[in-house]
């Protein structure tokens, strides 16, 4: 709960902030989003704001703790926001009107040699009264791993009792030069459970599953994923097994779950995207189907 004090200054903040116009303000990185360094690297991040107001930006950082990057503008900056993460959030104000509407940020990003975690910020404009609107940025920095997320039926059969069995293998590549741990496959339970049993607890198997599926209202299921090799694949299987007799082929979503990853040897926070969504599937059909392409 906000103190008298602080909900006085938050109004007044409130009533002098520009307004920005959801239509016409665009913040973007033309170099990317993402900046990857190591710690004790530098490099440079240019931002593009096009704006006919000043536009009204929340800053939210998190990950990362305040200490670990620093954001020092290059050039006169005219126009351009101090950067300074804070993992609360806060808000800052750009000017594209000082040079026709369309101004480019220039900062020097620096992460500290101790640091461990990556950095995520967005950029939302936001309107009068502090909240978000269209034509923000999502920038990231430090290890910020790509993930390859694939799901591959390797063998399938029909039981005795008539219903079918079904083992596919969970395949993930990633692209940077730390070992990653933390990270689940899974997904929420949406309205319906599969048609089918799900297994990993077994030789070569991914354990689980467990309770899971990351941020679900309904709960939802995991499968604990092996710690990721600097630039390999890593693979764990899942064993699923029909509830009824087989009649045609069943699947249900997949999906990486990686808010919870984390580098191997430092356990600092290592941020990267959930990416798309797979599916664990039994189809015996696939047989015929391979037997005659």
């Amino acid at each position: 709960m906000l103190s008298l004090p602080h909900l006085v200054c938050v109004t007044a903040l409130l009533a002098i902030a520009p307004v920005t116009n959801a239509q016409d303000s665009v913040l973007s990185a033309p170099d990317g989003p993402i900046l990857r360094l190591a710690p004790g690297e530098s490099g440079t991040l240019r931002l593009r704001v096009q704006s006919a107001t000043p536009v009204w930006t929340k800053m939210l950082a998190s990950e990362a703790t305040d200490d670990e990057y620093e954001f020092v503008p290059i050039g006169a900056a005219e126009g351009c926001a101090d950067l300074e993460p804070q993992d609360f959030g806060r808000f800052v104000t750009f000017d594209p009107t000082v040079a026709g509407g369309d101004i480019e940020c220039v900062y020097a990003v620096h992460r500290a040699i101790d640091s461990i975690n990556d950095l995520s910020m967005d950029l939302m404009p936001s309107n009068g009264s502090g909240f978000p609107i269209s034509g923000g940025v999502a920038l990231r920095f430090g290890v910020v791993p790509d993930l390859r997320f694939d799901v591959r039926q390797e063998s399938v059969a029909l039981l005795p009792d008539g219903r079918a069995q079904s083992v596919v293998s969970l395949v993930v590549w990633q692209s940077s030069d730390v070992a990653l741990t933390g990270v689940t496959a899974g997904f929420c339970w949406i309205g319906n459970v599969p048609g089918f049993l799900m297994d990993g607890n077994f030789r070569g198997g991914c354990p689980g599953p467990a309770p899971g599926g990351g941020f679900c209202f309904d709960g939802g299921y995991g499968f604990a994923l092996p710690t990721f090799a600097p630039h390999e694949a890593t693979t764990c299987r899942v064993r699923l097994t029909s509830l009824e007799a087989y009649t045609t082929p069943l699947s249900y979503p997949i999906q990486l779950i990686t808010w919870l990853m984390r580098d191997a040897a430092t356990g600092g926070s290592v941020i990267a995207s959930s990416g798309a969504i797979h599916f664990l599937t039994i189809d015996l059909d696939a047989i015929f189907r391979d037997r005659f392409e």
